[in-house]
């Protein structure tokens, strides 16, 4: 049975009316987990993991395994890799297992221009990678980074604080999905661009 985990295929459709228009593509991203360079916090592991679940299920060309109409006797990606891409194969669709490094991250608290508070600062940058499934390979990585300030009271609250990184965290894992999918979209229409011109020399010897 399939685990309860956001997920990540691609799948090529055919190419549009217009030939400059983009290919079409959609994607499902098995989310796996977070790794965190030396010096970043360990409690914002979750909080990137959750925006990067969220970012996925919301996007027009992610698909999540729910969303793509996988049935629950599908095997499951976490016990039965090799069967899952076996199964996803047959029907068109390659997985991609997805994780995310973050880099950076550096929080600061300084004066309020106003002098009535503090402003609380946030930096962060990170990495999305795509592997291949059943044996991980690199297939893609996408980056994003985020600055803000946000003013606050006179002393910085828990709340202010997670309000701050979350912000930060969905803008940087915002532009690294962003580009994730870029990558993608071009790997897509050169494999399809490679297919039609294969088959074009095909057609030339046969004639």
């Amino acid at each position: 049975m399939l685990a309860g985990a956001v997920a990540a295929l691609i799948i090529c459709a055919a190419s549009p009316a217009h030939a400059a228009d983009p290919p079409t593509a959609a994607y499902v991203f098995l989310i796996s987990h977070v790794d965190l360079d030396p010096g970043v916090p360990s409690e914002i592991a979750p909080i990137v993991k959750k925006e990067l679940e969220r970012a996925v299920s919301t996007h027009p060309h992610v698909l999540t395994l729910s969303s793509a109409g996988l049935p629950k006797d599908a095997p499951d990606p976490s016990t039965k890799p090799a069967a899952f891409v076996r199964y996803l194969e047959k029907r068109g669709l390659t997985p991609y297992r997805v994780y995310v490094a973050v880099t950076e991250y550096h929080r600061e608290i300084e004066e309020a221009p106003s002098g009535s508070g503090k402003r609380l600062g946030i930096r962060i940058a990170l990495r999305t990678y795509g592997e291949t499934m059943p044996k991980p390979s690199i297939a893609f990585t996408g980056e994003g980074a985020a600055a803000l300030k946000i003013d606050v009271g006179r002393r910085v609250r828990e709340r202010d604080r997670h309000i701050a990184e979350k912000e930060a965290i969905a803008v940087a894992i915002g532009d690294a999905l962003k580009t994730s999918i870029q990558r993608l979209n071009a790997k897509c229409a050169s494999g399809q661009s490679e297919g039609k011109r294969r088959k074009n020399k095909r057609r030339k010897k046969k004639s």
